[in-house]
């Protein structure tokens, strides 16, 4: 059985938290100055998707979330809420299966997530989408890829594996 798995993404002020529940949509929660927080539901209508691992971008703009048919969601912040789910440019057909991430740039103008082959991949921004991955790298021990995280400059990707073995690779610029 594909195990499901809830998200959690919260901002660096800590105003801000998404929570993505399978199964029963992603949940946007503001801060509001109290005890209370305010409730927005991002996207209620995947409800067949098993949506679970997220991220927020710094700037919070942008979140992305996957599911565990490897495909990557995105949803933009339009100035008083986010937008409805999108999903990204043709991450099935590169062969991602169990994804695992993602994580996001700063910015928002990458995205890196794990598969369940020990495979790192990349998408940049592209105005609208992100592009069809690229391979950054294949892990080696354990099973598959679990956990990623980029560094708060966004310059470092950290990777783990079911072994235990942590990898990362510093940003060259390209």
């Amino acid at each position: 059985a594909t195990p499901v798995r809830a998200g959690v993404a919260i901002t660096s002020d800590a105003n801000t938290a998404i929570i993505s529940v399978p199964f029963r949509g992603i949940f946007h929660y503001t801060w509001n100055g109290s005890n209370n927080f305010t409730t927005q539901v991002i996207d209620s209508s995947n409800t067949t998707i098993p949506l679970c691992q997220m991220a927020i971008s710094q700037d919070n703009k942008r979140i992305v979330v996957g599911d565990n048919s490897g495909a990557v969601w995105f949803s933009n912040w339009n100035g008083s809420s986010f937008n409805q789910l999108t999903q990204t440019l043709d991450t099935g057909a590169a062969g991602i299966i169990y994804l695992f991430g993602p994580a996001i740039s700063p910015t928002g103008n990458y995205i890196v997530y794990g598969d369940g082959y020990l495979n790192v991949w990349i998408s940049y921004w592209n105005g609208s989408n992100y592009m069809y991955p690229s391979k950054v790298g294949t892990m080696t021990g354990g099973t598959a890829s679990r956990g990623i995280a980029l560094s708060y400059d966004g310059l470092v990707l950290y990777a783990g594996t079911t072994a235990g073995n942590v990898y990362y690779s510093v940003w060259n610029g390209n």
